[in-house]
């Protein structure tokens, strides 16, 4: 099949500087019902997991409160063999996420279809980093509605969303 990969969080955007869209996109991935029990079994938080994905490709020499590690690379540098993370050099595949902390076969099983490493966007024309609404997954548009939104007002969206998905189908 062909998929529309501006339909995915880039994560690589987090590597070009774009790393607040990132981190936020993934904490409400990760944040959503099932998905945030699926982490608490791993003993981790949202924000834990998003914001190792942004240490692990941004540039930044420290680690982020939010990551709950003190330092970036102990972690990494205590694996057999050590490895340094990305420091601003996007991924070339989905699969090296799972070189971040916490990132586990399972976690990629579950998290993986909802993100992409592609395009590698341009900096330069100062656009942020999106998801396009037309051709994201109704699980990831669900996961990326914020939460303070009204349940009805939720519904609505993504049963409009799924009839126009359904309707432009091929």
């Amino acid at each position: 099949t062909i998929e529309d990969e501006n339909g995915k969080i880039n994560v690589n955007d987090c590597a070009t500087g774009r790393c607040k869209n990132v981190t936020e996109g993934l904490v409400a991935l990760f944040s959503s019902p099932a998905e945030k029990a699926f982490l608490q079994e791993k003993n981790l938080t949202p924000e834990q997991l998003a914001y190792r994905v942004k240490d692990f490709l941004s540039k930044s020499k420290q680690a982020s409160p939010e990551s709950g590690d003190g330092s970036k690379n102990s972690y990494y540098e205590s694996q057999e063999p050590p490895y340094k993370t990305k420091e601003g050099v996007p991924f070339d595949s989905l699969d090296e996420l799972k070189l971040v902390q916490g990132w586990d076969d399972e976690v990629h099983a579950v998290f993986a279809p909802f993100l992409t490493i592609f395009p590698f966007n341009n900096t330069d024309n100062g656009e942020k980093s999106r998801v396009n609404l037309n051709t994201a997954s109704i699980e990831l548009l669900a996961g990326l509605i914020p939460s303070s939104m009204s349940d009805s007002c939720r519904d609505s969206f993504l049963k409009k969303m799924k009839k126009i998905q359904k309707d432009s189908s091929i």
